[in-house]
């Protein structure tokens, strides 16, 4: 239950203090073994990913 807490407190904007507040977490590194899952799909959002089909690079 914890785990899906963190991860929804991540998703929804919550900072890593307010996690730690609300689940009694004693230290950072417990929040964020929680929220690894939150935090990889935060990072992932924000890349952009072009699927045009041309090729990258031309030959010739």
């Amino acid at each position: 239950m914890r785990k899906y807490l963190s991860t929804y407190m991540a998703e929804r904007g919550a900072n890593l203090e307010q996690r730690m507040a609300i689940l009694g977490h004693d230290t950072t590194a417990q929040t964020r073994d929680y929220s690894k899952t939150a935090d990889a799909k935060k990072i992932i959002s924000g890349t952009q990913i072009d699927n045009s089909s041309e090729p990258v690079a031309k030959n010739g």
